[in-house]
């Protein structure tokens, strides 16, 4: 998997921020937008971090459109 370098904003084509995302919980996907109280079937996007350190994934966002791409799988 090749790592994103630059990115470019999918809804306005300015060039995205560079950056980090990491949860102290997981980071979740669903295909659908029903309540769930188990996320069973879901697929983990960022995992959970044992003790005081957090997994991050390289991350682009545009404050302009409040949007953030990341490629998932590529945490540090």
């Amino acid at each position: 998997m090749g790592t994103l370098i630059n990115a470019t904003c999918p809804k306005c084509g300015k060039e995205m921020e560079g950056g980090y995302i990491y949860s102290p919980r997981q980071i979740m996907w669903a295909d659908d937008d029903k309540k769930k109280v188990f996320a069973i079937g879901d697929e983990t996007l960022v995992g959970i971090s044992m003790g005081f350190t957090h997994k991050k994934v390289r991350a682009y966002r545009c404050g302009d459109c409040k949007i953030v791409t990341f490629e998932y799988g590529s945490s540090i």
